[in-house]
């Protein structure tokens, strides 16, 4: 396959300098590629393999494109691309992500100067050479490198060059299928057609084709020139020199290509015909129909007019006798195609008015033999308006417009115009009336464009401030010679007296004469040229080209005329020509006077300088301003020769430039050198941090007094880290930090992060936390636990947690839903005595629309008495105040209890009693 110039035409300046070591180095084996998927979904390696000897000599580059479905979206960055083995620089495409018809193109280049089998052991084995993830994928997912007929003819197919020999191999593997795809059916060519439309002109292409999600395209070869993506297209012209075009079709499971020859048009017609346009004129009383068209024929064509009226001319103009209003079409054909115009013709009488001349008028005044303009003065209206011009005796007066100029008048008139239209006519007269009063003209003065050049005519002028009519100019020289008269200025062609030349100027009433001696012409002396110079043969971008020629002719009688490469011409004053910017190629010049001819010429080049900078420490060993050069040059700084070495403790930073030819008005090469101290980087650790610590300035961790300014990274594909850690976002993991540029070493730090835990306080310290309350960390807190199921944070348990309420007549105690330990009464209805009386309830059970109860028993005056439901939840809380020896005390309800069995507790200061209520069915 041809050698791909893809990379290199992108990275030529970078590797120029390195040439000379990469080539000469024989090659010895093809080298394949695949695409392999890893364990990231949508992500893949580049492996490359050789099954011949070792290749030792240096990777040059490599382009490869990878290509799927577009339907499946998709898009890769530059942080998508990693390199691998050798970590070869690997550079993303620079156009990005490619959509042409059903599918997505991205290219890959890879460019070094580093040996390949050295970094990157390929023989007999698949080697990752670089990796990629494709983002936002969905759907069909159908992957795979392509050497289609798209990445052939736009050659961005797979090469790779090893040590300057092109040893690309095969690409070894299909598409990577994953998601749910539909059936693939190869594409089939069905007829292609490329015509001439006409001849010299676009190109008309037609193709089919079927098969699944088919791409196609049209181009000059199958490897060059794209000329159209669509199926039908018409392009523009294509040199008569070329015969054929190409015709490809593809998709994920095949593809085909033909050579279509072009059919082409005879050189009849260079393209279709234009009409410009069609107009109409009414003759005189509207009696005949002109019709002219305005036609750019572009080759051989015929005429053919249309209308109400029968017209058998094929001609672009026409006269018709029995022209009536209507519509009329002009059609013009030739073999490349054809136009047409319509014309609306109409003859409007409605409301028409007999003309009417308001005055007649004339210029100059009137000069035997001079020419005089009439002038109609008319407000007529109406249609088919004819002016009608006539004078004296046979003296012709055109007709047919309101002006009309009388040529060599000999009669002062008088002259008439007669004006008609469809509807009436009108007479005017006019006579000519000669200038008063009469003077006798003066002349002034005579002069001429003497000396002038031998072989151009001489010149004599006349000045006169004389202001009569008619005057009369008759100019004459040596000898008696008569030269041209009736003008203030003559013209003597070849003169070859000094003089004298005569002028006699007169009018009606007198005359007046005066004569003239010229001086001698210039030299005539052929112009041959000395010498044809530049300011530079060879010159850079945006200067600007001087040429200068010498001869040996008159200087103000010779002309200089430069042709320029592209075939224009200048002529100069001087014999100087400026260009800026200048044409690239060859320059002639001619210089000509009436004695001679004379011709040469000089080829102008262009060069450019070759930028490049160069970054150079201050601990570097002295070293070439660049070790690639050819040889023969020189060094310069600031217009200053320098050596070629450059040694950081003594040398200036600046632009260094090289200077191969001393004619040349730009340098070589130029070298920048930057001038950087070394940098020092610290000394990094290992660090332990939790996932809720506040942001880390990662340079604080650093020791060893490292400079600031430099750069954090991280991941296998470097990412970018402005140099605060952020333990909730950023990835635990080993994070560098170098100086771009004179960096001494590069410090590590190491990120292992712990994850928060969430802890809950535990108030009474029963080892159980309350929910309500939340704190984030990885050490444990006092007072604080992991657990959150207390829902009594002020009572050790929780709600049905066990408990002992301090009463001997309870058992089965526990906390109760207000965090209180309750326990049930031993006895049923009643509770133990404690003293000499026991709580009653009456009635007890009680129905239970009941709001009335009596408590008997109560040991204390005051009392609380709070009333729970079988859950423990509170359904009644107010006092009791008991009066009564006996310990009684009257309860209104507020509200009925429903049916179910009720804890009564009355607690009163250092006592407590309970009872059990039982509450029936209505």
């Amino acid at each position: 396959m041809p050698t791909n110039t893809l990379h290199a035409g992108r990275f030529a300046m970078l590797v120029a300098a390195c040439i000379p070591l990469l080539l000469w180095h024989p090659s010895k084996a093809a080298v394949d590629i695949g695409l392999y998927p890893t364990a990231v979904p949508d992500s893949f390696e580049l492996r490359v393999a050789t099954d011949g000897e070792d290749l030792t000599a240096i990777l040059g580059n490599l382009v490869v494109t990878v290509r799927w479905d577009a339907s499946a979206g998709g898009t890769i960055t530059g942080q998508d691309v990693r390199s691998d083995c050798g970590a070869y620089a690997f550079y993303p495409n620079g156009s990005g992500v490619v959509i042409q018809g059903s599918y997505a193109y991205y290219t890959f280049l890879i460019l070094s100067i580093r040996p390949l089998e050295d970094e990157c052991p390929i023989t007999n084995t698949l080697e990752p050479i670089g990796g990629f993830r494709i983002q936002g994928l969905s759907g069909c997912r159908r992957v795979e490198l392509v050497n289609d007929p798209l990445v052939t003819v736009t050659n961005s197919s797979y090469f790779i060059s090893v040590g300057g020999a092109n040893e690309t191999g095969n690409v070894l593997t299909g598409p990577l299928t994953s998601g749910s795809c539909p059936p693939c059916v190869p594409p089939v060519l069905g007829p292609a057609i490329a015509r001439e439309l006409y001849y010299n002109g676009p190109i008309e292409l037609f193709a089919f084709a079927t098969g699944t999600d088919v791409a196609q395209l049209w181009s000059r070869t199958p490897n060059y020139q794209v000329y159209s993506y669509s199926l039908q297209d018409t392009v523009p012209p294509i040199p008569i020199a070329q015969t054929t075009v190409y015709f490809a079709v593809w998709n994920h499971c095949g593809m085909d290509g033909v050579t279509v020859p072009i059919e082409r048009v005879t050189e009849t017609c260079s393209g279709p015909p234009f009409i410009e346009s069609v107009n109409s004129q009414w003759g005189f009383a509207c009696s005949t129909l002109d019709l002219h068209a305005m036609v750019t024929p572009n080759g051989i064509c015929t005429y053919q007019w249309t209308g109400p009226v029968e017209i058998t001319a094929s001609t672009p103009s026409v006269t018709l006798v029995d022209g009536i209003p209507g519509t009329y079409g002009f059609i013009a054909v030739n073999d490349c195609g054809s136009d047409t115009f319509m014309i609306e013709v109409s003859l409007d009488t409605t409301g028409c008015i007999p003309p009417v001349i308001d005055s007649l008028s004339y210029t100059p005044a009137f000069c035997a033999g001079e020419p005089v303009i009439l002038t109609a003065h008319s407000s007529s209206t109406g249609a088919c308006l004819y002016y009608d011009w006539g004078g004296p005796e046979a003296i012709l007066v055109p007709d047919g417009a309101p002006t009309s100029t009388v040529t060599g008048v000999q009669s002062s008139g008088p002259y008439w115009l007669i004006l008609s239209n469809s509807c009436g006519t009108d007479s005017a007269t006019v006579l000519l009336e000669s200038l008063d009063p009469c003077t006798p003209p003066v002349i002034d003065s005579l002069s001429s464009n003497a000396p002038f050049c031998a072989g151009e005519a001489l010149v004599l002028t006349a000045h006169t401030s004389s202001a009569d009519a008619c005057p009369i100019y008759d100019w004459g020289g040596p000898g008696l010679v008569n030269y041209p008269d009736g003008a203030p200025e003559c013209t003597v062609f070849s003169a070859t007296s000094l003089g004298p030349y005569q002028l006699i100027l007169s009018n009606a009433c007198g005359s007046d004469t005066a004569q003239l001696m010229i001086t001698a012409p210039y030299p005539c002396i052929s112009p041959l040229i000395d010498t044809l110079t530049a300011n530079s043969t060879i010159l850079c971008s945006g200067d600007t080209l001087r040429l200068m020629v010498e001869h040996q002719g008159y200087p103000l009688c010779t002309d200089v005329v430069w042709t320029l490469p592209g075939g224009g011409t200048v002529q100069t004053e001087g014999t100087t020509l400026v260009r800026s910017p200048f044409e690239v190629g060859t320059y002639s010049v001619t210089v000509y006077n009436a004695c001679g001819i004379s011709t040469r010429t000089i080829s102008i080049a262009t060069t450019s300088t070759i930028a490049t900078n160069k970054n150079v420490c201050t601990g570097d060993t002295p070293a070439p301003l660049s070790p690639f050069v050819p040889p023969g040059g020189s060094w310069s700084l600031n217009g200053q020769p320098v050596d070629s070495i450059f040694d950081p403790a003594t040398g200036i930073p600046g632009t260094y430039f090289y200077h191969l030819d001393t004619t040349s008005t730009c340098a070589y090469l130029s070298v920048n050198i930057l001038l950087w101290p070394t940098l020092r980087a610290g000394v990094g650790d290992s660090i332990v941090v939790c996932t809720t610590d506040p942001p880390l300035d990662l340079f604080t961790v650093l020791t060893g007094d490292p400079d600031p300014g430099g750069t954090w990274r991280y991941g296998f594909i470097g990412g970018l880290l402005d140099g605060i850690f952020y333990p909730g976002s950023l990835p635990a993991t080993t994070y560098r930090y170098s100086h771009l540029i004179c960096s001494d070493t590069t410090a590590y730090v190491h990120i292992t992060a712990e994850v928060a835990s969430s802890w809950y306080p535990d108030t009474d310290g029963d080892g159980l936390g309350d929910a309500s309350e939340v704190v984030m960390g990885c050490l444990q807190p006092d007072g604080f636990v992991t657990d959150s199921t207390d829902q009594c944070p002020n009572t050790p348990g929780t709600i049905g947690s066990p408990c002992d309420d301090g009463l001997s007549y309870t058992h089965n105690d526990s906390i109760d839903g207000t965090c209180t330990c309750v326990g049930e009464l031993m006895t049923g209805l009643t509770s133990p005595d404690r003293g000499s009386a026991s709580l009653r309830i009456w009635p007890n059970p009680v129905g239970a629309g009941e709001h009335t109860l009596r408590l008997v028993g109560l040991r204390g005056a005051r009392n609380e008495v709070v009333i729970f439901d079988g859950l423990g939840a509170v359904v009644a809380l107010f006092p009791a105040i008991s009066s009564d020896p006996t310990g009684s005390a009257t309860l209104h309800l507020p509200n009925a209890l429903a049916a179910g069995v009720y804890s009564v507790d009355v607690r009163s200061p250092g006592d407590r009693q309970r009872a059990k209520l039982i509450v029936g069915a209505p």
